[in-house]
C-alpha cells in the first residue's frame, strides 16, 4: 500500500485497503475558513435539528477571506461563526489577523503526520507534503458526517505518479514547475485520482517548497495529492506539530500506480497562468 492507502486502512479499522474501496474513516481534523464556516454551520442549524458535535476539539476555524470586512454583511458573518464557536465549545478558532487558513493550521501544529484532515476548501489538499490524506468535502457531508460522528467516507482512489527530476534553471522556480504541471497534464487529467509527487527534484526542496504540490493537485481534479515522507518530512513535523505520539506513514516498496509520468524540470522557463483558468 502507499502512504494514503495505509491512512485510510487505519482510520477505517482494516488491515488495507485497495482502489475502489469504500471505507468509512475517522477523521482527525476538520478545517474551515470564515466562509465555509458559516455555510456549514447553516446546514447544522437548519438541517439538522437537535443534532450536536461529537468532538469540538476536531474543529479549526480561520478567519482569513473576509478578515477585514469591507460591509456589515461581511462582518456578520464572522460574529455568526465566533457566536458558532462559543455555542458549541470550538476552541480553535483563529481570529482575523492570523494569516490564510492552511498555513495557520500547519503553523499552528494542528496536524501530524498519518491524520486524515477534511476542509470546505479545495486547496485542503496541501497537507499531503506532510504525511497527512487531506481533502476538501462539501459543507452537507462536514456537518453530518464530520461534525456529528467525526467521520468521513472515501472511494480509495488510483495513484498517478508524476517523477520530477533535474535541475531548474536560473529564473525557473518550484511554482513555475507546479505551474507547468497543470497546463501539461491538464485540469481534468486527474478526476477523483492520488497524484503522488516524486523523484530527486521533489527530495532535494524545502517542506515549504513541496507543500505546493499536493496543494495543487485539486486543480487537476485530484482527489488528493501527497508526497511520500521522508527524514525531512519527519523533522518537519517534529518541530511543527502539537502532537508528540505519532508515526509517520511511508509508501510500500514495488507499489503499483495507474500511470508514471517523469518530467524533466530543467527544461522548463519561467511560468504564467492567464485568466480564465489556472491551467491556462
Amino acid at each position: 500500500m502507499n502512504m494514503i492507502e495505509k491512512i485510510l486502512a487505519k482510520a477505517s479499522g482494516r488491515k488495507e485497503v485497495v482502489p475502489g474501496d469504500v471505507v468509512v474513516a475517522n477523521v482527525d481534523r476538520m478545517v474551515l475558513h470564515d466562509l465555509s464556516s458559516n455555510l456549514v454551520a447553516r446546514v447544522f442549524q437548519n438541517e439538522m435539528s437537535g443534532a450536536t458535535i461529537a468532538d469540538p476539539s476536531k474543529i479549526a476555524i480561520v478567519f482569513d477571506h473576509t478578515f477585514s470586512p469591507p460591509s456589515l454583511a461581511d462582518a456578520e458573518v464572522l460574529t455568526d461563526a465566533r457566536k458558532f464557536a462559543a455555542a458549541h465549545g470550538i476552541r480553535n478558532l483563529l481570529d482575523s489577523g492570523c494569516g490564510s487558513i492552511h498555513h495557520v493550521i500547519v503553523e499552528s501544529g494542528l496536524w501530524a503526520p498519518g491524520q486524515i484532515i477534511v476542509g470546505c476548501d479545495s486547496h485542503t489538499t496541501g497537507y499531503g507534503a506532510l504525511g497527512v490524506f487531506s481533502t476538501g468535502i462539501g459543507n452537507n457531508s462536514m456537518a453530518a458526517l464530520g461534525f456529528c460522528h467525526g467521520k468521513g467516507w472515501f472511494k480509495v482512489p488510483n495513484t498517478i505518479q508524476i517523477f520530477l527530476h533535474g535541475e531548474l534553471q536560473p529564473g525557473t522556480a518550484p511554482r513555475d514547475v507546479a505551474q507547468y504541471l497543470e497546463g501539461f497534464l491538464g485540469e481534468d487529467s486527474a478526476v477523483y485520482k492520488l497524484v503522488e509527487y516524486a523523484g530527486p527534484f521533489i527530495k532535494g526542496l524545502s517542506m515549504e517548497d513541496r507543500f505546493l504540490f499536493p496543494l495543487m493537485s485539486i486543480d487537476l481534479g485530484a482527489k488528493a495529492g501527497f508526497i511520500d515522507p521522508d527524514e525531512k518530512t519527519e523533522a518537519f513535523a517534529r518541530a511543527w506539530s502539537k502532537a508528540k505520539d505519532f508515526d509517520v506513514p511511508k509508501n510500500d516498496p514495488g507499489g503499483t500506480y495507474e500511470r508514471v509520468i517523469e518530467i524533466d524540470v530543467s527544461k522548463l522557463a519561467p511560468q504564467v497562468a492567464c485568466p480564465p483558468t489556472v491551467g491556462n
